[in-house]
């Protein structure tokens, strides 16, 4: 699986012939199309005007469409600088004289779990020379396993695969704008486009899977098979998870203004019981995953066994957890580079974000959150009291009363339960109850050993059965059952 010269001319010829073939076919169903009037006069001495105009109509769309079109690079993160950052540097220049590759010249830190490489200009002939390098990825790797994914990178150079990728890029998507320009117009004319563009994304999606199977074969030479292993397992394996924790988790209290600590919020997302046993069953589907032939990247099973000598990925890898100091030791400054990313990926200062212990961010992010929800509802809800919730969220016309009140549309439901459990969430947080609200575990408020999960008490009521049972005996405990959803809390018994 080496890129070797020889490989890379074919690999480049095999992409050039199908960018010929595209185009040929561009202008043979245009020249069709014009040519077919000017028959109709040659030949028939008339011509039937709607049938010129769209065939003028759809050679115009057809090579608007097929024009190819230079990408605009787009800057995906802060600028990392050698002066800055002398060790990840340091690790840089090492696999480019190790590999006989040039540096590149510019380098991004990245808000994903991922690392890329790219070319920028110079179709055929080497561009700018571009590397981003994920901020989440050198908190989960070791330096070694880093070394060996930014390796995988430098091998992606070294096959010439940047180059080739520019290539493929440029006509699948002109080949993606010719078949939505022509199916926008109802157009039979996309079929035959849509048939070479099945087999287009097959055939060169194959060559990227053995670009990927030649670029870790090329990091096991240079930093060893073990750490590209575990690299490729950890990248694996946290990737749902990560984009689940920084969706559900982090981006909504980046959103108020305050920074949470966003690597170790991570480790307790993962740690959550609910969480982990979703990814247990998760993992335990990828150890079984074969490799898609539409895919840019071959399974981590293939991969894995590509490399030789390593075992499986299976449920409870212990490559999942990082063994010794993190990629993100590299950095001079990890706090300093997070906020720069920070500020890039949220258009706000981050520096102007208040830093909040996890512990407190039901205090000061989901409480605030839930009065400015409630707000506008205020005198609405404040006409009901706890007792009464169970009969105004089931189904039926007391529902409808509610959804009227809070002038929330009936397809909408779900946004009306949103703001009761805000509201029965502010009533208990107001007489006294402790909020807590941990990365992967439900918002919970506590008080004298009780515990109520807003969101799971509301839909036990909606679920009904044994579920609003247990819902309606919740809300007896409270010792707040006559209190309203809305308004000053009132003595109380404390139940």
């Amino acid at each position: 699986m080496m890129n070797t010269p020889g490989s890379l001319r074919r690999r480049m010829v095999i992409a050039v012939l199908l960018m010929i073939g595209f185009y040929v076919l561009v202008f043979v169903l245009a020249g069709a199309l014009i040519a077919l009037p000017i028959a109709e006069v040659w030949y028939l001495h008339r011509i039937h005007p709607q049938l010129a105009l769209g065939c003028v109509i759809g050679a115009v769309v057809i090579l608007l469409a097929a024009f190819p079109r230079s990408p605009r690079f787009e800057v995906p993160g802060p600028r990392l600088e050698p002066r800055d950052h002398p060790r990840l540097f340091a690790e840089l220049e090492g696999l480019a004289r190790a590999s006989g590759q040039a540096m590149p010249s510019e380098v991004y830190l990245l808000g994903d779990l991922n690392a890329w490489v790219t070319e920028q200009g110079g179709r055929f002939r080497p561009g700018r020379r571009i590397i981003g390098v994920g901020l989440p990825l050198m908190q989960l790797l070791n330096v070694d396993e880093f070394r060996a994914v930014l390796a995988h990178e430098f091998g992606h150079y070294a096959g010439g695969d940047t180059r080739l990728g520019q290539v493929v890029f440029r006509t699948r998507a002109s080949l993606e704008r010719t078949v939505g320009a022509l199916r926008e117009g109802d157009s039979k004319l996309s079929l035959p486009f849509q048939w070479y563009a099945t087999a287009f994304l097959r055939i060169t999606q194959a060559i990227s899977r053995r670009q990927e199977f030649a670029a870790d074969h090329f990091a096991a030479q240079h930093v060893g098979s073990d750490a590209m292993a575990g690299g490729l397992v950890k990248v694996h394996g946290h990737a749902m998870p990560y984009a689940m924790y920084w969706q559900s988790e982090a981006v909504p209290v980046l959103r108020s203004g305050f920074r949470p600590p966003l690597a170790s919020g991570y480790q307790r997302f993962q740690d959550a019981p609910d969480v982990r046993t979703s990814l247990a069953q998760v993992h335990a589907q990828d150890a079984e995953e074969q490799s898609d032939p539409y895919a840019s990247h071959p399974s981590l099973h293939d991969r894995l066994g590509a490399l030789g000598g390593q075992p499986p990925f299976t449920t409870n890898d212990p490559r999942l957890t990082l063994t010794g100091p993190s990629a993100e030791t590299l950095l001079s400054d990890p706090d300093r580079a997070e906020r720069a990313l920070l500020t890039f990926m949220t258009g706000t200062d981050a520096p102007a974000l208040q830093d909040v212990a996890w512990e407190h961010v039901g205090t000061r992010v989901i409480v605030p959150a839930w009065r400015e929800m409630t707000a506008p509802h205020h005198d609405a809800l404040g006409r009901w009291t706890l007792r009464e919730l169970p009969d105004l969220i089931s189904l039926g016309a007391p529902f409808g009363k509610l959804l009227n009140a809070l002038n929330v549309p009936y397809d909408q439901r779900g946004q009306a339960l949103a703001i009761v459990s805000a509201a029965l969430g502010l009533r208990l947080h107001d007489a006294g109850w402790d909020i807590h609200s941990l990365p992967g575990e439900p918002i919970t408020l506590t008080s004298a050993g009780r515990r109520v999960r807003v969101h799971d008490l509301i839909q036990g009521l909606v679920g009904g059965g044994a579920a609003a049972e247990d819902s309606r005996y919740q809300l007896e405990q409270t010792g707040l059952i006559d209190q309203p959803l809305a308004g000053p809390v009132t003595a109380f018994t404390a139940g």
